[in-house]
């Protein structure tokens, strides 16, 4: 009987057991996060027992089936694999057997993927999608503020997305941006709140005789970096768990995007307008540049105080009439302020200027069109009066959160890799479909959950390690890094052919003591920038949380909180290869515990290499690293 199981359909398929070899690393020891996966040609014996699981030989090409999903059975662990049949011979089927853990086809796949945009009123995301410019009001910020206040004191996995406070002077900067002026009543704060908790208010006053846009506030949600990977695991049925994936300042941590929810308004003060309705009929005129023409006259009360921009449209229809001579004044206080003869009109647009001052408020602004023939009327006839003033700019808040706007490009690979700058490791149960986030240092080196091997065993090949020095630092010329060698930890240290480096693509924020602040510096920073939302110091950014901070170095930094041991333990190891023969319940117990006693001494297990030899017998080749601290 076959130490390793291949199923399909539930029914057991043949094969020879020599066609198989299984290769496994430990994330622990690797740059990037590697699953369980592998492909390799197999035999299939030709009997009553593969007629079973996957049908006889046929020549008939309908018939043929060539791709088979399938179960691996390797002890107490199950590996969905594909079986492929190459060819058929009269006492077997060569075939490609490959397997995979679910998680990995997840590896690829964009983080953002995992993000849907939402509505803040409901809405379908997808009938009303972000845009920067918009012509009218959403009304969506009580629904923001109401999510901002009861979420004040929450964070990952509670609620995937936050509003942290923070300064970004240079956002509203003179000479910076053409908005500078609408942002004259800015609070000074990105996602600003008052002392209550709330959200400042963007708002406008809009009526005939008063116009002014009141612009507080720019709403800029961060997204908690773990959110992304929850919900890739849910997507496959996956639990996340782990106490990496939960710890106080990973689960606080929110990605820095300069993107903001704003869609920007152009308001201009409201007109009034000429009713053509009301206007008298037309009357003969003698009097006009054009000579003897048909008059009509148009007047307005002028309610409005300033200086007065008077917008005139007309627009005829076509026509064959000839001799279509026309004139357009406009008169104000006596005076005529506006006059202009055009000819054979087909639409015509002009526009003067008026002031209106305290004693002139209630007068009558006049305007007369003069056409040589009476027929055709214009079919628009138009004119406004507006307040001259500049159009204002009213940012409002968009309902459609697209969370694509506020993560980086990044892979579920990428995210997993940087969160090596915790030290952390993948741990995957494809059974219970769990996928755990663990420290090296706690759940791992720490734990000293070790499989003891009986006897004694030859050890006297060992190698050096490759590396005697070790460089944390996030990618970057800015932030602090740290150098580590058996005899010291120096800040910012040499880095030479004989140093490990572990770059992280995440940054710091700079921090001013309250909250964030983002300045031209910052944003010339190479990486992506992390923020801490600490429920003790809402809602500004903090330093810390639980003793721990982003800083690499220092008593509460990452190296000293998650990679002094380790990095320790990897200084002081050596690398030992060793061979054993194992039963399936002792090899389980190995690739799972990854920890082993050898004659006494303690490893850790860094690749395996096995296959089987016999019934419930592996030929297993391990490379070990010794614990030496």
């Amino acid at each position: 009987m076959s130490s390793i199981i291949i199923q399909v359909a539930g029914k057991e398929v043949p094969f020879v057991d020599a066609d198989l070899r299984f290769r496994e690393s430990n994330n622990s020891f690797t740059d990037s996060i590697e699953l369980p996966h592998a492909k390799f040609p197999i035999r299939i014996p030709e009997n009553t027992q593969t007629v079973e699981a996957l049908g006889a030989p046929s020549l008939t090409a309908a018939r043929k089936q060539r791709n088979y999903d399938c179960i691996i059975i390797i002890g107490q662990n199950r590996y969905r694999g594909t079986l492929e049949i190459i060819k058929y011979f009269n006492t077997y089927r060569k075939a490609d057997l490959s397997y995979n853990s679910p998680v990995k086809d997840l590896l690829s796949s964009k983080i953002y993927d995992f993000l849907p945009a939402i509505n803040l009123k409901g809405d379908d995301p997808d009938s009303v999608p972000f845009s920067p410019r918009s012509d009218q009001e959403f009304n969506a910020q009580v629904e923001l503020n109401n999510y901002a206040t009861s979420n004040l004191l929450k964070t990952f996995p509670e609620i995937q997305w936050q509003l942290p406070s923070f300064i970004h002077p240079d956002r509203i900067e003179e000479g910076k941006k053409e908005i500078d002026e609408d942002f004259s009543f800015y609070k000074e704060a990105i996602n600003g709140r008052d002392s209550n908790g709330d959200l400042f208010i963007n708002d406008a006053t809009v009526t005939p005789t008063e116009f002014e846009v009141r612009n507080r506030n720019i709403i800029c949600p961060k997204v908690f970096v773990m959110s992304p990977l929850l919900n890739a695991l849910e997507s496959i049925g996956y639990t996340l768990k782990g106490a990496g994936a939960f710890h106080p300042l990973i689960k606080s941590l929110l990605y820095y995007s300069e993107e903001d929810q704003m869609t920007e308004i152009q308001y201009r003060t409201p007109g009034q307008f000429f009713d053509p309705s009301l206007t008298p009929t037309w009357s003969f005129s003698f009097a006009s540049p054009i000579g003897v023409s048909w008059q009509r006259r148009s007047e307005l009360t002028m309610n409005i105080q300033g200086n007065i921009t008077v917008n005139i449209k007309l627009e005829w229809a076509p026509t064959t009439i000839t001799n279509r001579d026309t004139y357009v004044s406009v008169v104000w206080q006596n005076n005529i302020v506006f006059s202009e003869v055009f000819f054979d009109p087909v639409d015509y647009q002009a526009q003067t200027n008026i002031t209106v001052d305290s004693n002139n408020v209630g007068d009558t602004l006049t305007f007369f069109l003069h056409q040589r023939q009476q027929f055709p009327e214009p079919i628009v006839f138009e004119v406004e009066t507006v307040k001259d003033q500049k159009e204002n700019l009213f940012y409002d808040v968009h309902p459609t959160i697209d969370f694509k706007r506020y993560v980086p490009d990044w892979t579920i690979s990428n995210l997993l890799s940087n969160l090596k700058l915790f030290n952390l490791k993948p741990v995957i149960d494809d059974v219970s479909k769990e996928f755990s986030l663990v420290f090296n240092e706690q759940d791992y080196l720490f734990k000293r959950d070790a499989v003891v091997i009986k006897g004694n065993r030859n050890l006297r090949e060992f190698d050096n390690i490759e590396n005697d020095n070790f460089v944390l630092r996030y990618d970057n010329d800015t932030d602090e890094y740290i150098s580590i060698n058996q005899d010291q930890s120096i800040i910012n240290g040499i880095v030479n052919d004989r140093t490990a480096v572990f770059n992280s693509e995440f940054n710091i924020v700079p921090h001013n003591g309250n909250t964030s602040i983002i300045n031209e510096t910052y944003l010339d920073k190479k990486g992506v920038g992390l923020m801490i939302y600490n429920p003790l110091n809402a809602p500004f950014v903090s330093t810390e949380v639980n003793g721990a901070s982003l800083s690499i170095t220092g008593n509460n930094g990452i190296y000293n909180s998650f990679h002094k041991a380790w990095i320790s333990f990897l200084l002081d190891g050596s690398i030992v290869p060793i061979n054993l023969q194992v039963s399936s319940t002792l090899l389980q117990e190995i690739l799972k515990k990854q920890d082993i006693f050898v004659n006494g001494k303690r490893f850790l297990l860094v690749e395996s290499d096995y296959k089987p030899k016999g019934q419930n017998v592996y030929d297993l080749n391990l490379k070990l690293m010794s614990v030496n601290i």
